[in-house]
Formats: C-alpha cells, sequence, structure tokens
C-alpha cells in the first residue's frame, strides 16, 4: 500500500510539472493542455485545480474567471508571478551582475556591477544590495525559491570550496553564504559557461539528445568545453571534465587556453594590419581581402580542429557546437576546422556536424534553469 502511495504521489508531481511547465510559455486552456499532455479533459481539470489551490497558477488576466462556469472549455490559465521568486548572481568577466525574477520570468530588478577579485566583503556587499532591493519590493526572504550564482572556474559541490577560479577568493566558501543569507532557498553555484550550455539545452536550439555532443566556448581570453549526452551536461570527478583548455600542447606553446582564445588570434592579425585598435569585426571583414590573416585564421582552425579530433574519436562524438565570441569568425574558419577534426582513417563513415549557438549567454541558461527549480521548490511543498 505504501508504494502505491509513494507511486501515485510522484506521478501527481510528475504531471503537476508537466502542465506547470507549459504554462510558463503561454497562457492555455485546460483543452489546449490536454492536447499537449495526451491527458484526459478529466484529468488535466484535475492538476489545473490542483496547482491553482497551490496558487502557483490563475486566471489569464484578460479571461474573467466567471467564465469557467460555463464549462471552463475557453478559461486560459498563466503562471502566477507573484508566487516565488528567484535571483540570478553572475561573476563571468564583463557581466557581473545579479538580476531578480519573478515566476513569470519579469525582471523585477536588475544591477551591474564591476570587481577584480570577489572575496569575502565583496560578496558580501552584493548580497546586502540584494537584500535591501526585496526589503523596497516587499518580497520576503520566504517567497525566494532560488539564488543561483555564475562563476568563472570550478567549486567542490559538497563542501563548496573553490577548486580554481581566477575570480573568485579561495577563502571563500559561496556555498555556505548563500545558506546564510536565504535559509528559505534552493542555493547553487555553477561554472558560468555551465549555465551557457544549460541555456543551449533548454532553448532546443539543437538536437542534444542522441549521442554525444561537444558544446566549446571560446571567449575573449579563455576557453572551456561541456560534453553532452542525453541533453545532460557529464561533469565528472569534482566537475572538470571537458576542460579541454586546460590541455598542455608543448613547451613553447604552453596550453590550449593560451592559443585559441580570440585576443590571441585578434593581436596577431593587429600586427599584420598594423592597427592595434581593429575590433573583431573589422579583422574578420579584412581577412577576405588579406591573405596574411585569412591563413592566421586557417592555421588556428586547422590545428584547432586536429587538436579536438583526438576527443572526438575518444569519445564517438560527431557533433560539435561553437559559442561566444568565436561564432563571429568567417565562416570558412568552421570549415577547415571541421576538415581537420574528420579523421581520415574512418571519418568518411561518420556524420560530423558542426553547429553555432545564437544562445550563448550565460544569464539566459542560468535564468531558465533557476526558473525551472523555483516550480519545483513551491510544488514540493505539497
Amino acid at each position: 500500500m505504501r508504494e502505491n502511495g509513494i507511486k501515485q504521489k510522484n506521478v501527481a508531481h510528475f504531471n503537476n510539472k508537466l502542465v506547470a511547465n507549459l504554462l510558463l510559455d503561454e497562457p492555455l486552456s485546460c483543452i489546449e493542455l490536454s492536447k499537449k499532455t495526451k491527458l484526459t479533459h478529466v484529468a488535466t481539470g484535475i492538476i489545473v485545480d490542483r496547482l491553482l489551490n497551490m496558487d502557483l497558477i490563475r486566471f489569464h488576466r484578460e479571461e474573467p474567471p466567471k467564465k469557467r462556469s460555463q464549462g471552463g472549455q475557453h478559461v486560459r490559465y498563466e503562471i502566477n508571478p507573484k508566487r516565488a521568486y528567484y535571483i540570478c548572481i553572475s561573476f563571468q568577466y564583463g557581466r557581473e551582475s545579479f538580476s531578480v525574477y519573478d515566476l513569470a520570468k519579469n525582471c523585477v530588478y536588475s544591477e551591474s556591477f564591476a570587481d577584480d577579485m570577489v572575496d569575502e566583503a565583496v560578496f558580501d556587499g552584493v548580497i546586502k544590495r540584494i537584500k535591501k532591493v526585496l526589503v523596497d519590493r516587499k518580497i520576503s526572504d520566504d517567497s525566494v525559491a532560488v539564488v543561483s550564482v555564475a562563476i568563472p572556474g570550478r567549486m567542490d559541490t559538497e563542501s563548496g570550496e573553490i577548486i580554481v577560479s581566477t575570480r573568485i577568493d579561495k577563502a571563500l566558501n559561496l556555498k555556505e553564504k548563500l545558506k546564510k543569507a536565504f535559509p528559505f532557498s534552493v542555493t547553487e553555484v555553477k561554472n558560468d559557461i555551465d549555465y551557457a550550455c544549460l541555456g543551449s539545452i533548454l532553448s532546443e536550439e539543437f538536437d542534444y539528445g542522441n549521442g554525444t555532443h561537444f558544446y566549446l566556448y571560446v571567449g575573449w581570453k579563455g576557453m572551456a568545453c561541456c560534453i553532452i549526452s542525453d541533453k545532460k551536461i557529464i561533469c565528472g570527478a569534482n566537475g572538470f571534465c571537458g576542460e579541454v583548455g586546460m590541455n598542455y600542447v608543448d613547451k613553447e606553446r604552453g596550453r590550449l587556453s593560451e592559443m585559441i582564445p580570440v585576443e590571441h588570434i585578434m593581436n596577431d592579425c593587429r600586427k599584420i594590419l598594423n592597427d592595434s585598435s581593429a575590433d573583431l569585426n573589422e579583422i574578420v571583414k579584412r581577412s577576405y581581402l588579406n591573405a596574411d590573416i585569412r591563413n592566421k585564421f586557417i592555421e588556428n582552425a586547422e590545428f584547432f580542429g586536429a587538436f579536438i579530433s583526438n576527443y572526438t574519436d575518444v569519445l564517438g562524438c560527431t557533433h560539435i557546437v561553437f559559442a561566444g565570441p568565436i561564432t563571429a569568425y568567417p565562416d570558412y574558419y568552421f570549415e577547415f576546422f571541421k576538415r581537420n577534426m574528420i579523421d581520415p582513417e574512418y571519418g568518411a563513415m561518420m556524420n560530423y556536424k558542426v553547429d553555432i549557438s545564437t544562445v550563448d549567454a550565460t544569464n539566459i541558461g542560468q535564468m531558465l534553469m533557476s526558473r525551472l527549480q523555483a516550480l519545483d521548490w513551491v510544488m514540493e511543498k505539497y
């Protein structure tokens, strides 16, 4: 009997989540929800009533509640934005900020800041400003469902200790700080590029379902890689799985992360142009007319493709997704990359694919993930 009770509770929670996730995107009626979920009209109505009792959803503003007395056939429902809130803090280079969102994805408040190194004093200052915003907007601590932090680097998920980061002081335990400041909330600290990758997965811009996929983020000064299988990021021990940038090339050139970042190729091209102010768009444009610049891009692409082939061969990966500033590179760059990534022995039998992500912003993935966690936070109370 106990097992049946647990099973029924799990099914109810799954169905609640299924319907609530659909209402995150748009207002829908019971009939529309029934068609999308493949559940019966009666079952859908029961789920809607449960979500109404949780105050998680409400009648769509343009639909007067009185219409429901006519059978509810045309009444639409929407997420109740004030049922819960979530906060996203980012220490990503050039995008340092915190934002407060309601459950309907409306940004209640956002503030940017700049700090070279994040130590205890800096983090306490950010938390203090967030608390003031919550008070000013009359948002209680117990209605904050999720507080997430995006960091450049890696943190031990168990202890909360920083393993490696160029921005976060190793003496700072973000996990402990967050739990103390927000005792009612789900708290999470992730690598900033993991969040960017989650944004690509959750937005469904590509099929990450079958096989193994590489999400290669190449930024201005650094790079990162996520390995994806069945729409999930494989983190490995301490979250270091996929950190190809740490790989040593040779004594003269150092690590891969010292060769591939965008600023590296920009500096080489600026020397050719004798123009230290040339931006990436200008350099790319000039590459179609200047053979020396074009060769720099080709040389970089050939080396990068050959290097990554070591990983695609080992993991059986045939799908590469590029993200970050590198996506502004000329089209021929990715053609030469792919050509040199394909193994000459059996590459002809494999269907390799290279895609360019348009959802590379860390804040998008962080916001989408935190929003889903906020839904769970509400439903798990019932």
